[in-house]
């Protein structure tokens, strides 16, 4: 594996529009690409948080991994995450990126936890549904309702005011759903107590009703504390049984891992 850190995709996101590219060895046309995006409630954290989830895309599902920074809602609010994150991925799919201009850039799977859970899925169901193979939100604020009752000051982080009813439809995923949105994996341990794992429930049942695909993942780890409940303790590293349900719902999809 060859990284490849702080290349430039955005230049109105400032010093925060640079994204770290996870490179597998032996490029192909036929190589898998993904972005990945960080949580931090989107105000905190940067994409040091998601590298082992890149190095696992990488290392052992064969995908070449952009994952970025993006402007934090703390400093300017939404939609400039939002935006940051469009951004990355159309600098994926269509920037000029020397090292892997071999790879046919046709469609890409968008990754993220927690907020970037919510930011991937705002990303994926944004994007011309061609050009996403996939979405995987691990932990992510996936509905909007559930999460608002339970936080609602995490709204007014993000949009630097107390938001109104639109505004918070506006970053809602569930609003973007519609029958041709592209397949997407949520896991969710059903203790966590960051982002109730409801916003998964709600979004699942929004998706089957709309007709698009949605696949669910719950489990309850041992932990106890303020978590997500999402790496194992100590490290920025997926639990095992989360990588292998991940690699089994993409060898079933678009977006194949190698075998």
């Amino acid at each position: 594996m060859k990284i490849l850190e702080n290349i430039p995709y955005s230049g109105t996101a400032g010093d925060r529009g640079v994204g770290d590219l996870f490179l597998p060895e032996n490029l192909s046309p036929q190589t898998p690409l993904a972005l990945s995006i960080h949580g931090g409630g989107w105000v905190a954290l940067d994409k040091s948080r998601m590298a082992g989830i890149a190095e696992f895309l990488c290392t052992e599902l064969g995908f070449a991994v952009f994952s970025i920074n993006y402007r934090l809602a703390g400093d300017t609010p939404w939609p400039a995450c939002g935006d940051d994150c469009l951004a990355g991925a159309r600098f994926l799919l269509e920037g000029d990126i020397p090292e892997i201009r071999m790879i046919r850039r046709e469609k890409i799977l968008v990754i993220g936890g927690s907020a970037g859970g919510h930011l991937a899925l705002m990303t994926g169901l944004r994007l011309p549904p061609e050009k996403v193979s996939g979405i995987i939100s691990i932990s992510g604020i996936n509905s909007m309702k559930e999460d608002f009752e339970l936080v609602p000051e995490r709204y007014t982080a993000l949009y630097g005011h107390v938001p109104t009813e639109r505004e918070l439809r506006a970053v809602d995923p569930v609003a973007y759903l519609t029958p041709a949105s592209p397949p997407v994996l949520c896991t969710h341990d059903t203790q966590d107590n960051v982002v109730t794992c409801r916003c998964t429930a709600a979004f699942a049942a929004a998706a089957k009703a709309n007709g698009s695909s949605c696949s669910c993942y719950f489990y309850c780890k041992d932990e106890t504390g303020f978590s997500h409940r999402i790496f194992i303790p100590g490290s920025i590293k997926l639990y095992r049984d989360i990588e292998e349900n991940i690699a089994a719902w993409l060898q079933k999809g678009n977006c194949p891992a190698k075998s």
